[in-house]
């Protein structure tokens, strides 16, 4: 497989951009952003409308491409009609899962700190159109295809701060284009009996906007909390759903969760943060830890 442009786009670690298929255009929906979801309220006896926070919409992306019946390694080899039927069924079922979401991969470069530096971020995606080439000559053809992400933001690899030290600060910035709301925050206690730990982590933004999730264990050695927003089914807090499980344990103890300061347990706002963990009660010593891991959005 050969890559005819840097900042490419691929479906589950295929490249879209190859000799025998290519996207066309840079600009399109692809880059623009997705619809809020959303109003604002309305009251009786009130002028004009009080604003709500919107939450990110679902949305359909459309790529511009072309396929021809060239050799996918092999640009000198001349175009042929077979070619192009196996290229084209290739790329059908690359796209074609009615059955699950494909990982689609984008790639762009940008200035940070004065270094051109490409980002990767990958979004789960369905295809929603039906794929209809329009031929151009014998050998080639243009197509539009349309990915449905229902979830639609690009999402960078995951990034994890390891084995905080409580009472010491350290900075987590967010690059993305919202808030982080799908952190995991590990827990690893101590392996003596007898514990009843308070851990709490907290969240502080370049605006001085502070808030913080809390945890009260028990006697289990170590604890996972995790922090999603809509992807799990076991606890639903306001607006978006978490759940916390103890490991090992049969069942999530989501009741020793308390949260402050937005609807999420912890949701890591744009840019700087300043994350402060601390730890109460009956924690005991030994080798425990705190991690957290996450995943920058993108539109």
């Amino acid at each position: 497989m050969t890559n005819t442009a840097v900042d490419y786009w691929s479906i589950n670690g295929t490249s879209l951009n190859q000799y025998c298929w290519n996207i066309t255009t840079f600009g399109g929906n692809p880059r623009g952003l997705p619809a809020l979801r959303g109003s604002e309220a309305i009251y009786a006896y009130r002028p004009g409308q009080e604003f709500r926070a919107k939450v990110a919409e679902a949305r359909t992306i459309s790529l511009d491409m072309m396929i021809s019946g060239v050799d996918p390694e092999d640009e000198d080899r001349i175009a042929d009609m077979t070619q192009f039927q196996t290229n084209l069924a290739a790329l059908r079922q690359l796209l074609w899962t009615p059955n699950s979401q494909v990982e689609l991969t984008r790639r762009w470069t940008v200035y940070e700190g004065g270094v051109a530096t490409q980002r990767t971020a990958t979004a789960l995606a369905q295809v929603a159109g039906t794929l209809d080439p329009e031929m151009r000559g014998n050998h080639g053809a243009t197509l539009t295809v349309e990915m449905q992400l229902s979830d639609p933001y690009f999402y960078s690899n995951t990034l994890t701060t390891t084995e905080l030290v409580p009472g010491t600060p350290l900075t987590l910035v967010n690059s993305g284009d919202d808030l982080i709301r799908d952190a995991i925050i590990t827990i690893i206690g101590p392996t003596a009996s007898g514990l009843d730990p308070v851990v709490q982590v907290a969240a502080e933004d370049a605006d001085g906007n502070s808030q913080w999730v809390r945890y009260r264990g028990k006697t289990e050695a170590e604890y996972m909390v995790r922090l999603f927003c809509a992807k799990s089914v076991a606890l639903s807090t306001l607006s978006p759903t978490s759940t916390v499980t103890p490991v090992p344990a049969p069942a999530p103890v989501s009741g020793k969760v308390q949260h402050y300061g937005r609807p999420g347990w912890l949701e890591i706002a744009q840019g700087s943060n300043i994350i402060t963990t601390t730890v109460g009660g009956t924690y005991g010593t030994g080798d425990s830890y705190i991690d957290i891991s996450y995943r920058i959005p993108y539109v």
